[in-house]
């Protein structure tokens, strides 16, 4: 498995936050190779790219802390939605960067201002979609038991 995370920071965007914020939710980003780039934008602005590269185990424990964090909700979007977001052995996600600063928390986005993540797999598209269809069973089923427990 490889995985990589990039994020796109604005002039008008406290990179040292954002940074902060992905590292927080994902904590085995800190291991991973960090890189960053400046360009310059379409008006001349500069954008700061700031990305994240995991391979093997380092991956496999990127992928579980953001599937960790992910809301039932989310994990349901994506597993319906896999065939969109997957192209051969490569999952793409994207995140609400802004909800990612405010509240700490990773939400699925379509559109501009994300946190872009891909996986790659080694094993074939079936096999990734019957592990994370795995993956959000046990979560109900946790989610569940603890409800009832709660109660």
């Amino acid at each position: 498995m490889f995985a990589y995370n990039i994020s796109f920071c604005h002039e008008t965007e406290d990179l040292g936050k954002i940074r902060k914020s992905i590292e927080l939710v994902i904590p085995s980003a800190v291991e991973g190779e960090i890189r960053s780039d400046q360009v310059k934008g379409h008006f001349g602005n500069y954008i700061t790219l700031l990305e994240y590269r995991f391979s093997k185990s380092l991956a496999v424990k990127a992928f579980q802390d953001i599937l960790n964090k992910l809301s039932s909700a989310d994990m349901i979007v994506i597993i319906t939605t896999l065939s969109e977001r997957m192209e051969k052995s490569k999952l793409y996600l994207r995140f609400d960067k802004q909800y990612l600063v405010a509240k700490g928390e990773l939400t699925l986005k379509e559109g501009n201002d994300v946190v872009r993540i891909m996986v790659s797999f080694n094993g074939p598209y079936k096999e990734v979609i019957k592990e994370l269809k795995q993956i959000a069973s046990n979560r109900a089923m946790h989610n569940e038991a603890r409800s009832t427990k709660l109660s």
